[in-house]
């Protein structure tokens, strides 16, 4: 176990380091260039390609490592064969895809009413064929993490971010906009192509292959068509509140985009770094028929999650407005744009909770190869985020676009852990002991971070970053104290842990 909690911890902070750079490249886009029409279809047009590309490849990556995982036991080279048939099924859709969006693109860039129509064409265009590259890296990535190779696949978005970055400060008053559409472009070749120098380590050598009447090829094609509804459902609500929110107010759209992506990259870096290390071990449990140890590793994993996320959720709503001014007030990103961004990604920041625990509960179905339970859970959370998004922007504009993608989050969570129990008989006691443990924990937590932050330390970005840190800390310990006085088994646990090695490393000595 602590082998996984050291591997989990790397991969957390390779995640950092890689959403970290990510950020500073979409700050740099409207610090440069501003909120303006073109900015905005620059960023949707980068929305719609990484949705299609992940509905490919998230449904990919997880119908893959399971079937792989289970063939490796007994057979490398037909586990090899397999990746092989996968990878060429990739291409081929991939490549249609990419078609079919560039030809579709006059309709898509009509969604923004007042934008510059003919950018947002050549945006879509120009990104279409990305697609092509982020599907492989899917595979790559999927590969690697079934043989335990978490760094390099964390470490990915590293070169790519780079590449917009020396554009932005080197190359954007030659080619403006439009040369960010293409940099945006050769980083996702790029993110794909780091990849194979990993891959042949672990002996592997692509040769292209057409073997679909291949009875493991099948195993994938039966268990696609849930996977896609599920995965295909989430990134239907980015594309649809992309759609509203575009319709709205094309230009200051990118404001929206920008503080969803940045709570998310956020709390996503944490959920992606567990479910990257989980969801192998979850399917190697499942291909042993170890259902009990699955189970309990699964209530583990949903708990320290919920323990994690709690307070991160806490802080970022509370100072909302600093963190998104530390982030993104720079040069043409206005104090109103600042003030405007802080209301939606507090909002936002409601739904981290439901997004990890759906998606670590996701895995552990698609571990059980139970695919056709999320698909169901995608539908629901699509309808509500729908319904409600629709309903909401009437209301308060991008403010309900945010309340309702929260909403749906939550609304979904609660349905797909409520499925697990009903289909897997298990108790779900725990999950509740320790949610109202964390709720206590938390109420007492917001207290102090609300009248932490009303303490006014000073002006400018170095004093909001201040703030934010004692905010931050206070609370945290004060959220700790309260699960240790609680007797929270998660932490106590952790606390043992950490006695005995503490006391092992002494006798070492």
């Amino acid at each position: 176990m602590g082998g996984l909690i050291t591997t989990v911890g790397v991969v957390v902070i390779i995640n950092v380091l890689s959403r970290a750079l990510a950020l500073v490249s979409g700050v740099l886009v409207t610090s440069v260039f501003g909120v303006t029409a073109q900015t905005s279809a620059y960023s949707f047009a980068l929305t719609l390609t990484n949705a299609i590309t992940t509905v490919i490849g998230t449904t990919l990556t997880t119908a893959v490592i399971p079937i792989y995982t289970r063939l490796k036991q007994n057979s490398l080279e037909r586990a090899n064969y397999f990746i092989n048939n996968t990878l060429t099924l990739t291409v081929i859709c991939a490549v249609v895809l990419a078609i079919i969006g560039a030809l579709t693109s006059p309709l898509t860039a009509s969604l923004a009413k007042d934008g510059d129509y003919n950018f947002a064409i050549y945006a879509i265009c120009t990104m279409m064929p990305a697609i092509i590259f982020i599907c492989l890296y899917f595979v790559f990535s999927g590969l690697l993490q079934a043989n335990d190779r978490f760094f390099a696949v964390a470490m990915v978005s590293i070169p790519s971010s780079l590449i917009n970055m020396a554009y932005i400060i080197f190359a954007s008053k030659y080619f403006g906009v439009k040369g960010l559409v293409v940099s945006t472009m050769i980083g996702f070749f790029v993110q794909a192509f780091v990849l194979v120098f990993p891959m042949r380590k672990l002996d592997f050598r692509f040769k292209l292959s057409f073997d679909y009447a291949n009875e493991d090829i099948k195993g994938i094609i039966n268990v696609l068509g849930p996977i896609i509804i599920g995965v295909c459902s989430y990134q239907i609500n980015i594309i649809t509140n992309s759609a509203i929110a575009l319709a709205h107010d094309s230009e200051r759209y990118i404001i929206l985009n920008n503080v969803q992506n940045l709570g998310i990259q956020i709390v996503m870096t944490i959920i992606l770094a567990v479910a990257a290390v989980m969801y192998p071990k979850f399917s190697l449990l499942a291909a042993q028929d170890k259902t009990d140890e699955h189970g309990k590793q699964y209530l583990t994993t949903i708990n320290a999650t919920m323990l994690v996320l709690a307070p991160v959720t806490l802080i970022f709503i509370v100072c909302a407005k600093s963190i998104v001014n530390i982030v993104y007030g720079y040069g043409k990103f206005t104090p109103d744009d600042v003030a405007f961004g802080g209301g939606i990604f507090a909002l936002y920041a409601i739904s981290f909770i439901g997004l990890g625990l759906k998606e670590l509960t996701d895995k552990a179905f698609y571990s059980l190869k139970n695919t056709k339970t999320s698909a169901y859970n995608g539908i629901v959370v699509m309808t509500v985020n729908i319904l409600l998004s629709a309903a909401f922007v009437r209301i308060w504009g991008f403010y309900g676009i945010a309340l309702a993608y929260s909403v749906a989050a939550l609304t979904g969570a609660a349905n797909i852990m409520y499925q697990y129990r009903k289909k897997y008989k298990l108790l779900l006691k725990p999950v509740f002991v320790t949610l109202i443990k964390m709720f206590i924990s938390s109420a007492v937590m917001a207290v102090v971070c609300v009248l932490t932050n009303k303490l006014q330390l000073g002006s400018g970005k170095i004093w909001s970053v201040i703030q934010v840190g004692v905010v931050s800390v206070a609370g945290t310990i004060v959220y700790a104290i309260m699960l240790c006085l609680l007797k929270t088994t998660e932490v106590v646990n952790l606390i043992d842990n950490i006695k005995i090695k503490f006391k092992q490393g002494v006798k070492n000595r």
